[in-house]
């Protein structure tokens, strides 16, 4: 919407957004699961939410297309980081015979929150526009950030 308000072609509005699918699924084949088994699903969510920080500082800057591209390209990978390791984290708290139902569950409660999200994100961008829908989406990973801290002290508390 933010790239059509700004009188981005049709075309060069679904090659961003192409770029950006691409970037949620794509480092899934080449390497995330290797990166959150060597480093930890805590360091990959860390990591992913650095790279949240850094899509809210493009998307919020300027409107070129430059920043369009590298905010939702860096948004993607984002993603892809914190769904992985989010999900290595949930499956780690089950037996191996929930672990799989619990994973299904927490998959349709995602993808249900992204959907409804993806939704409402065009009434609050339409209400308070793109720089506020921006800067209320980054409260949303802060707020997602903190929870992740919250439990690599609990999991570190757990172990000593």
């Amino acid at each position: 919407l933010a790239m059509a308000a700004d009188s981005f072609p049709f075309r060069t509005t679904s090659t961003t957004l192409e770029l950006h699918f691409f970037s949620m699924y794509a480092p899934g084949i080449v390497g995330t699961g290797w990166l959150v088994g060597k480093k930890g699903p805590h360091w990959a969510s860390a990591l992913g939410f650095l790279l949240f920080a850094a899509c809210a500082a493009f998307l919020s800057t300027a409107e070129t297309l430059a920043h369009f591209m590298a905010g939702m390209c860096l948004c993607g990978v984002a993603w892809n980081l914190c769904f992985t390791a989010g999900t290595v984290l949930l499956t780690a708290c089950y037996d191996a015979t929930e672990a799989v139902r619990v994973q299904g569950i927490n998959d349709l409660v995602i993808f249900g929150v992204a959907g409804a999200g993806s939704l409402g994100s065009g009434y609050v961008y339409s209400w308070l526009g793109w720089r506020n829908l921006v800067f209320c989406v980054s409260c949303l990973m802060a707020l997602a950030a903190m929870f992740v801290g919250l439990s690599l002290v609990a999991a570190k508390r757990k172990r000593e």
